[in-house]
């Protein structure tokens, strides 16, 4: 007769065997789940030529974006704007006062550091270009318009802006350059917020 002792150790056997099993599968459940989450995280579209800026300085920080899509900061680190370690597939880079931005291959927005509006900016999608400058960020869509974090004067008459290619700021001025070749700036000059066509800015080349 089988005693209960081989009774006892066949079944506990047989416990640990549906453990390990359970343990197994939910293993592989979350390495599943996992995966799923970083497929999703980065589209495979690539909405921005890579690398676009490779340098960008803020307030009292600089970076440097890599080869491989990943950036370097160095510098202040006052309001957590060089903590960028995680950012992954970027194709162009920025700065602020306090804050840095990384805008990824598939057109979204990363943001580090202190920006109002940060939250705001990373729900952009279909972002082709970025700029920055003392507390304020740009982002220019692939449909030609310009979208920011805040408002930059009184009025941010550049919203209404259409077929826009390229832009560029500093903390009083955004400049941003028409498909047909004319630069259109936002500025203020002798006491008012005023958009201006440039004269003798036409034509201008951005490669």
């Amino acid at each position: 007769t089988i005693s209960e002792q081989t009774i006892i150790e066949t079944k506990s056997k047989e416990e640990t065997a549906a453990e390990i099993t359970e343990i197994s599968q939910n293993a592989e459940e979350v390495n599943l789940s996992t995966n799923l989450d970083e497929t999703e995280e980065f589209s495979e579209v690539i909405a921005v030529a890579s690398p676009q800026t490779s340098l960008a300085a803020g307030g009292e920080h600089i970076l440097i974006l890599n080869g491989n899509g990943k950036v370097t900061a160095l510098g202040v680190d006052a309001e957590e704007q060089t903590e960028i370690e995680h950012w992954k597939n970027i194709a162009a880079v920025a700065a602020g006062s306090s804050f840095s931005v990384g805008l990824r291959a598939d057109g979204k927005v990363m943001v580090a550091g202190s920006l109002e509006a940060a939250g705001e900016a990373e729900r952009w999608s279909g972002i082709t270009e970025i700029a920055a400058g003392g507390d304020l960020l740009f982002g220019l869509s692939e449909d030609g318009k310009i979208l920011s974090s805040g408002k930059l004067g009184e009025t941010g008459e550049y919203y209404e802006w259409e077929n826009i290619s390229h832009i560029a700021c500093t903390d009083f001025m955004l400049a941003a350059l028409e498909k047909d070749g004319t630069l259109l700036t936002y500025s203020y000059e002798e006491s008012n917020w005023t958009t201006t066509k440039r004269e003798n800015w036409e034509d201008v080349v951005h490669l």
